[in-house]
């Protein structure tokens, strides 16, 4: 246990939580992890079958014959992504595009998520 001022004690492990935290939020994900959270938010979120994501890559269309999401599960993904990446979608930007394929969403997410200054990429 580490000492802080007035005698108050901080379990050892709760600064590495902090630095690991800070860390993650501090810089941008790659698009293979944004990938990665988008896939377990599908299995978590949408009740999208694990089995049938493994066979899912960049290129999958997350509409029709890909994932095969309807427009409500797409609006519903697109709640959960906000939330996980602390981003937000424009009402104009929730089309058919956004959602073409795995790779389009997370290139789009990628866009919006915070750079190491706190600034939205461009």
């Amino acid at each position: 246990m580490r000492r802080f001022g007035a005698g108050y004690a901080l379990p050892a492990f709760i600064p590495s939580l902090i630095r690991s935290r800070d860390s993650s939020i501090s810089r941008m994900e790659s698009p293979v992890e944004i990938e990665s959270k988008l896939k377990r938010l599908l299995v978590s979120r949408l009740d999208v079958r694990p089995e049938a994501m493994e066979k899912v890559d960049s290129a999958t269309p997350l509409l029709g014959s890909g994932i095969g999401l309807d427009s409500v599960e797409a609006l519903t993904l697109a709640s959960e992504i906000e939330g996980e990446f602390d981003i937000h979608f424009e009402d104009q930007e929730l089309t058919s595009d956004l959602f073409r394929s795995l790779g389009s969403l997370s290139a789009s997410i990628a866009a919006k998520c915070p750079d190491r200054t706190g600034n939205s990429n461009p």
